[in-house]
């Protein structure tokens, strides 16, 4: 029972201190300048492929959508079952089918790394009558006066 309490005491400490850090970070409005996004998460290592330090600097971003949605594709790219998660969303969000087709090759990967939210949601997309690819135009007609 007295190594539960620690442990949950201690659990409380450091939430305690990470949104503090958060909020000193970000200057309490959200968003982080970068020297604050650079003493948060290693830029080098997540550029390079660091999944865990890009998830990291997408966090630093809060309010900046461009640099958070930036940040949130390395860290897919990087491998990171969550962040694909949250990358397919912001593509499902957004007004362009392109991008909201590719949210499914996104979705696809989380899944296969086990994160079962993503295989929930991409199976309520696969459904979506604007998510699967047009049958391919007809060819044209061959021109008027030609013999085949």
């Amino acid at each position: 029972m007295e190594k539960n309490h620690k442990f949950k005491k201690t659990l409380s400490l450091i939430a305690i201190v990470l949104v503090w850090y958060a909020n000193a970070a970000t200057g309490g409005d959200g968003i982080a300048s970068e020297d604050a996004a650079h003493s948060i998460c290693l830029v080098d290592k997540a550029i390079v492929g660091d999944k865990v330090e890009a998830r990291k600097c997408s966090d630093a971003y809060i309010k900046d959508i461009k640099l958070r949605r930036y940040w949130t594709k390395i860290a897919a790219e990087n491998g990171d079952k969550i962040s694909q998660y949250n990358y397919a969303v912001e593509l499902l969000s957004s007004g362009n089918r392109i991008e909201r087709l590719r949210a499914q090759y996104w979705l696809r990967l989380s899944a296969g790394q086990g994160n079962e939210m993503a295989r929930e949601l991409l199976q309520d997309v696969i459904k979506m009558p604007d998510m699967t690819f047009p049958p391919p135009p007809p060819p044209p007609p061959p021109p008027s006066g030609e013999r085949k």
